[in-house]
């Protein structure tokens, strides 16, 4: 079976461990390409993934390390490869190489990493090249699916393509010098919250962010966790008792949408549910349970094509993932969609279906910042 972006993150955060990566061109071939390719991109074709681009043809020495295409003479992200360990020394030098990259030919995302420690930049914005940094990731010390989520938001294929990376990096890019400490120790709070019961999420985050000396009430932790759209699983939502202890019963309005004709599902986060017994988390994970609820129930893939885009095997690339257990991969699909087809295999196999989300704060969104519910029921 072709190894999944997860595994391939364990194996390099082993390698990393024991040191394999000894240079640049380790890391560049080794390990920058291989993310690459399993974040949908043709490492194989120079005009998808250009390496020693130059931002100005006549000028050699203004080189990018790897320059990532969608469309021909307009270059999505610039990433700048170093050795391991070689970037916190140099950090302002390279961030200056990529802004007069960036004046010569402008691309939507910048990346610096040595392989460990990757630094994502939205140079499509005003200030300081530095300030423009959103995110930085550690691949020995983040949590293993956070490395996952952010590399699949904001260096995969289909994300950047569709614009959602855009308006995610925008997004961290408007957080409060407060809410910035808040989304660097969300990590260590979900640990924390995860590994003691007794402490909601909204709770860890409050303790976690006091050690960079900020102090923020449970409620304003709360409402962060649910600005930034993350829903991985129970334990991150926004629990009952959250909302209670912080006097906010309501953060956001619900609106309950009609599961037949729904109004638009796009640019929404913190996706959660349930098909008949079965909770699961974002939209592809609503496809995902519906499909698993069909072979259980002795559906096969001549009717499951039927409903869904489905192979048999594993299969990463054009939008597919797989469903390891099934030995199956199923296609990927917008939320709109995702709804659709998941509310179809549900009426057919009259199971009870319900998705909770948030519309991001964003103008197209159908309405922003407020909950909406989706849900049917089969009549008995």
């Amino acid at each position: 079976m072709e190894e999944t972006l997860k595994e391939a993150l364990l194996d390099i955060r082993s390698k990393l461990q024991n040191q394999v990566y000894a240079n640049e061109e380790h890391v560049r071939l080794s390990l920058v390409a291989r993310v690459l390719q399993k974040l949908q991109w043709n490492i194989w074709n120079p005009k998808e993934v250009n390496t020693e681009f130059a931002t100005l043809p006549e000028e050699n020495k203004k080189k990018v390390d790897i320059a990532l295409f969608l469309t021909p003479r307009q270059p999505s992200v610039f990433i700048e490869v170093k050795a391991l360990g070689k970037i916190e020394i140099n950090l302002r030098e390279i961030e200056r190489q990529l802004r007069d990259y960036n004046t010569n030919m402008s691309s939507d995302f910048c990346i610096i990493t040595d392989g460990c420690v990757w630094k994502f930049y939205y140079p499509l914005t005003r200030g300081e090249f530095s300030d423009k940094c959103f995110k930085t990731l550690d691949l020995l010390k983040d949590d293993v699916d956070e490395i996952e989520d952010t590399l699949q938001m904001f260096l995969g294929k289909s994300s950047i393509k569709s614009g959602e990376a855009k308006l995610k990096a925008k997004d961290l890019l408007d957080l409060t010098q407060v809410e910035k400490a808040m989304e660097r120790r969300f990590p260590e709070a979900r640990k924390l919250a995860q590994q003691n019961p007794l402490i909601s999420l909204a709770d860890a985050l409050v303790q976690s962010v006091k050690e960079e000396g900020y102090s923020v009430s449970k409620e304003e932790a709360a409402k962060f966790i649910q600005k930034i759209g993350i829903g991985r699983g129970e334990k991150d939502t926004v629990s009952t008792r959250d909302k209670d202890e912080s006097g906010s019963q309501d953060l956001h309005d619900v609106i309950k949408l009609d599961p037949r004709n729904p109004e638009s599902l796009s640019f929404t986060g913190s996706v959660e549910g349930q098909v008949a017994e079965t909770k699961f988390r974002k939209w592809k994970g609503l496809v995902h349970t519906a499909v698993e609820k069909a072979w259980r129930r002795g559906i096969r893939l001549p009717q499951l094509r039927s409903w869904v885009r489905v192979v048999e095997g594993t299969k990463t690339n054009e939008g597919f993932t797989p469903i390891q257990e099934l030995g199956i991969s199923v296609g990927g699909y917008s939320a709109n969609d995702s709804w659709r087809i998941s509310f179809e295999i549900a009426q057919k196999l009259k199971m009870p279906i319900k998705v909770a989300f948030y519309w991001l704060e964003n103008e197209g969104a159908a309405h922003p910042g407020k909950k909406g519910v989706l849900q049917w029921f089969p009549q008995t």
